[in-house]
């Protein structure tokens, strides 16, 4: 049945790349010398950076009926990150389409601009296994396909060039947002785009509006700010997935708390509507015990 397929491909777009920042740093501890105090060093030796690490979990309903779940992780310094990903379909979504999806990318912060250098996802839906990748290649400033070198045949040089990939993209978005608040002007975020290249198709996300609003989930309150986004397709698509993506519609809702990670992403569609939901999360060493 072909009305499952955009939602999934909006659910992995979107939820893969879902991020908050929760702050971990072990303790420390200077070792002394008792017998004889070290001579101090003409230069304070620089401290190793810690990389922030953190989990998150999320749900994802289509018409009100649950659809699937995915983990997401990262660990991000001050110049670059690591995300993986792991999503699958749940209930009766995941007997009428079984899919699972795992993923991973690694990048950097480039002032201070997330930028994707290799992205890599394998999925599986109904036993038949694929796997998406591609790295930057920096002389040139496009991303290369690694598994199918005939995806440059299908979408140019011109098109695979400045991209990222869809949870370079998230994070892109998140760095746009806490931009414009530094600037407190939200509004300026109206008509940005993020062209996004999966290593199968090429698209720009824009966002179209920006609102707010205050909302309880689970048992916490959030102060959100509404991101009203479009997908427009690029190239790799047919012509009904095309049709289909341009007619959905998005609304993320990032927490405004000076961290933005997505707590609530709304997609509404011809169908029906789907819901990601955060449901939980971790920092660091503290996984097992440690929630949102």
């Amino acid at each position: 049945m072909t009305f499952f397929k955009p939602i999934r491909l909006w659910i992995i777009l979107i939820a893969a790349g879902l991020l908050a920042l929760c702050f971990a740093a072990p303790n420390t501890q200077a070792a002394v010398n008792k017998t004889k105090p070290a001579k101090p060093p003409t230069t304070a030796a620089k401290p190793a950076e810690i990389p922030q690490n953190y989990s998150l979990r999320y749900r994802a309903f289509w018409g009100g009926v649950e659809a699937a779940e995915m983990e997401f992780s990262v660990s991000e310094s001050k110049s670059d990150f690591d995300a993986t990903f792991n999503f699958q379909t749940k209930g009766l979504i995941n007997k009428l389409w079984k899919f699972v999806i795992d993923g991973e990318t690694h990048g950097i912060f480039n002032s201070p601009t997330p930028s994707t250098r290799v992205y890599a996802a394998n999925s599986k839906l109904r036993g038949k296994e694929k796997r998406y990748s591609w790295s930057y290649d920096p002389k040139n400033k496009l991303a290369r396909t690694i598994d199918d070198p005939n995806i440059e045949n299908i979408i140019s040089d011109d098109l695979r060039r400045d991209v990222t990939d869809p949870l370079g993209g998230i994070m892109q978005l998140r760095a746009m947002v806490r931009g414009a608040k530094n600037k407190s002007d939200l509004k300026s975020l109206t008509g940005q785009k993020i062209p996004v290249f999966d290593g199968r198709k090429r698209f720009d996300l824009i966002i179209q509006s920006v609102g707010g609003h205050d909302e309880k989930l689970g048992d916490k309150n959030y102060s959100l700010i509404d991101l009203g986004m479009s997908i427009v397709p690029i190239a790799g698509f047919k012509d009904r997935d095309s049709d289909n993506w341009k007619a959905s519609k998005i609304t993320m809702s990032v927490a405004d708390d000076g961290m933005y990670f997505p707590v609530k992403i709304q997609i509404d569609t011809d169908w029906a509507t789907a819901i990601i939901r955060l449901s939980g999360g971790c920092i660091g060493k503290n996984c097992a015990q440690t929630g949102l």
